[in-house]
């Protein structure tokens, strides 16, 4: 079977798109099958990675100069038309076609799944905005608390729906960390807190708080953990930062073991993106920050159900974290939201994807 996947990550994108495309492609790997991304070339993307993981990679050009297309959003921040991109993937497929393509790109809608769907079998759209008309056989989103309703006026009739956080695309490791990591939160304490506010984090949101943290004397015994992207605009001046702190902070760039820090960490403090779902797995308890719009939902929907402590958008940093981690960080806190996360996802979701694929 030969899969192909459309997906970017960006300084402004983010890495979140290709790391859940990285976790499927390698469980359709070790099923036999054979995976090639096809990625454009933006300022903090990670072709690399993907060729240092043995993926074969197709690359397309990143425009020089973004054009405006004043009528399409999507678009202008795709840099090419729609056409024009659907046009250069064809060029990479025709000569084989695939079963499935994947796309996970909030840029790509229907336009663009019209035009590809006559060089593959079969079109999987990774969504979870919920916003955009597609044309797909298979929808996949794993935001906890999605439905099919949601998607009612968005997909054909006849779309298989993969909904909810069951589904959600975690690394292998994460399942491997998951019963070590459920053990030793039994009678948790505070001593060790991991911040990871993306991947590329373009607004320094990792700055903010620790700014915070660097004002509260009480955090000064508690062991920081900062995870950051290589690709991160703002890496040089943090760990230039941290250098003027009396915390005990590790900076960890481009890391290979996120689910064994995770599983050693008594609280997070991130983003509402797609390390939700890790975090949810290990059952690490969360404070989470909106840094993007397409986090609204996740935000609002782990808030209601007490998966995580959502503490607003990264211009309430300075004004909700201390509260947010006196507010969490208690015994009985620290095992309510523990035990209301690791229920949400298993570390299964991709073997469910696959199998749905295959």
């Amino acid at each position: 079977m030969f899969i192909a996947i459309r997906v970017d990550a960006s300084n402004r994108i983010g890495a979140g798109h290709v790391m859940r495309c990285l976790a499927l492609a390698d469980e359709l790997k070790k099923r036999g099958a054979v995976v090639r991304f096809i990625c454009r070339e933006y300022d903090g993307n990670l072709i690399y990675l993907l060729k240092d993981k043995s993926m074969l990679v197709s690359e397309l050009h990143a425009p020089q100069h973004t054009k405006n297309y004043k009528e399409n959003n999507f678009e202008r921040s795709l840099g090419v038309t729609q056409e024009e991109d659907a046009s250069q993937t064809i060029d990479i497929l025709k000569n084989d076609k695939p079963d499935w393509v994947i796309v996970d790109h909030y840029e790509l809608n229907e336009v663009w799944e019209k035009i590809i769907s006559q060089y593959t079998e079969k079109i999987m759209v990774i969504d979870d905005l919920a916003s955009q008309l597609h044309y797909c056989d298979a929808l996949l989103d794993q935001t906890y608390g999605r439905s099919e309703r949601d998607y009612d006026l968005y997909v054909p009739d006849d779309t298989t729906l993969l909904l909810g956080a069951k589904y959600a695309l975690l690394r292998s490791e994460f399942s491997k960390w998951r019963e070590y990591s459920l053990k030793r939160r039994v009678l948790p304490e505070l001593k060790r807190v991991l911040i990871n506010m993306g991947g590329t984090d373009p607004d320094n949101a990792t700055g903010r708080v620790l700014s915070v943290i660097s004002k509260n004397k009480l955090l000064n015994d508690i062991a920081i953990v900062v995870v950051m992207g290589a690709a991160s605009p703002w890496l040089d001046k943090v760990k230039y930062q941290i250098k003027n702190m009396h915390t005990k902070i590790e900076v960890k760039v481009n890391v290979s073991n996120l689910a064994e820090l995770m599983a050693n960490s008594d609280l997070a403090i991130g983003a509402a993106g797609s390390s939700v779902w890790e975090r949810c797995c290990l059952g690490l308890p969360s404070i989470i920050y909106k840094l993007a719009e397409n986090q609204n939902f996740i935000s609002l929907q782990l808030q209601e159900n007490g998966v995580a402590l959502f503490a607003g958008e990264i211009e309430d940093i300075e004004n909700s974290l201390l509260q947010s981690i006196d507010e969490i960080a208690n015994l009985k806190s620290l095992q309510r939201f523990s035990n209301k996360s690791k229920n949400i996802s298993d570390g299964l979701g991709v073997k469910r994807v696959v199998e749905a694929l295959l």
